[in-house]
């Protein structure tokens, strides 16, 4: 019996030692650019989103402009790397940085490729971006491959982009999942979820609204949404964010656009 008790007040006392974990709690939605409503095409976005306890994850794509299956790319590499996302989350998380691109690269690379056979399709007309967002509570993992940007919001600096973005030789243009030197590409970044009160991901059409590139800083509307999102049910955040995607900040720009937030309650604020 004394035995048992040392035990369990080792374990109580590991307990108390061990930082608790982080929950975030995740937003998302497109809207059709104003170029691709014109041209009569569908939105190339495409976003995934899920979590399973304390594992968090999110996905954003934005299809190749000179992709003929640009959507179905955008949307297949979206939710093959949620998947894979929330079924590996720990493992990739203590993965090398290397061990991850290629881990990652390679699942999409498959399931696009995959799929071109079986439409017989060449591998380049489902090309797109990735950006990506997971977490287990205590680690995190952002990843960048292509245009758009990634944002994150510290309860001690506020908000900053990463420098994560990939662009081409050329003006608008980019690094896709099907480049050949995507895997050089992809960029990640690490931190701790505790540093962390909320992050997005964003397309580069969305960035072209809520990005100020003189200065670097973003809108603040980004922090809107990430209040938005742990103060209220996910359903009623959607629908507000699509709406403010479709009326407002559509106007600021003729691409498609789309806005994944992942975000937990700051320190020292109520819900």
């Amino acid at each position: 019996m004394k035995i048992r008790h040392h035990a369990r007040q080792r374990q109580q006392q590991a307990s108390r030692l061990r930082p608790a974990l982080v929950h975030f709690k995740l937003a998302a939605a497109s809207a059709q650019g104003r170029r691709h409503e014109a041209q009569g095409l569908p939105c190339q976005d495409a976003w995934a989103r899920g979590s399973l306890g304390p594992l968090a994850a999110m996905v954003v794509c934005d299809g190749a402009g000179s992709a003929a299956h640009a959507a179905q790319g955008a949307q297949l590499a979206a939710q093959t790397t949620l998947q894979l996302l929330l079924q590996q989350g720990p493992a990739l998380l203590s993965m090398t940085d290397e061990q991850v691109k290629a881990t990652v690269l390679g699942c999409v690379h498959a399931a696009l490729a995959g799929a071109a056979q079986r439409q017989g399709l060449p591998l380049r007309e489902l090309a797109c971006t990735l950006l990506l967002a997971v977490s287990d509570g205590r680690r995190m993992l952002f990843g960048q491959l292509g245009d758009g940007r990634v944002g994150v919001c510290s309860s001690s600096a506020g908000w900053h982009v990463l420098d994560t973005g990939t662009r081409g030789e050329f003006a608008n243009e980019t690094v896709f999942v099907t480049s050949g030197g995507a895997l050089a590409h992809f960029h990640l970044v690490r931190a701790t979820a505790t540093a962390v009160t909320a992050c997005v991901l964003m397309t580069d059409g969305a960035e072209q609204a809520l990005l100020h590139r003189a200065t670097g800083t973003l809108a603040p509307a980004v922090d809107t949404v990430a209040r938005w999102v742990w103060a209220h049910g996910t359903d009623r955040v959607e629908a507000a964010l699509q709406q403010q995607l479709q009326t407002l900040l559509r106007t600021k720009t003729f691409d498609d656009l789309t806005l994944a937030c992942m975000s937990r309650r700051p320190p020292g604020i109520r819900p």
